[in-house]
């Protein structure tokens, strides 16, 4: 099993009973130098001390696995992924209804761009409203998609 898997086997737990989801985990450095980033969030946004609190518990976790995770080879970094980031998931979708999203699809073909909120989330596709259409997209025909930031 890679580092990978038992950090994501290992992490499982914890994040259910907190709540949360992983929305990406890095593995950056050398072996002897590991850098564990993980990406974590939940509905209502998380906040630095729900941040604290998860890198003190992985970080307890690792101490006892010297095995997988010797002393002083890596350092945990447990954060939000930020507004900007890429929607992937179901849940990603979710998390964001009635947002204003920018989102890159295919359709015959060619990739089509649309802004708009997001009305409605299915198992297999989004329901993006815009201010003269409501078009249904499946998630397999998304290439990109991400909340527009609102600066004013």
């Amino acid at each position: 099993m890679s580092q990978k898997e038992i950090l994501e086997k290992l992490l499982e737990p914890m994040l259910e009973k907190a709540a949360c989801d992983l929305v990406e985990l890095e593995i950056k450095g050398s072996p002897s130098n590991r850098i564990f980033r993980f990406y974590v969030d939940h509905d209502e946004g998380i906040t630095i001390q729900e941040c604290a609190s998860l890198s003190r518990s992985i970080l307890n976790r690792l101490e006892n696995m010297p095995q997988d995770f010797p002393p002083d080879s890596f350092r945990i970094e447990v954060s939000s992924p930020g507004a900007d980031r890429p929607l992937k998931t179901m849940k990603d979708f979710k998390r964001n209804i009635g947002k204003d999203i920018i989102l890159s699809f295919m359709e015959a073909e060619t990739i089509q761009n649309i802004e708009g909120k997001i009305s409605e989330v299915k198992k297999t596709s989004v329901l993006i409203e815009t201010a003269n259409q409501k078009k249904k997209i499946d998630y397999s025909k998304i290439k990109k998609a991400h909340v527009k930031i609102n600066w004013s």
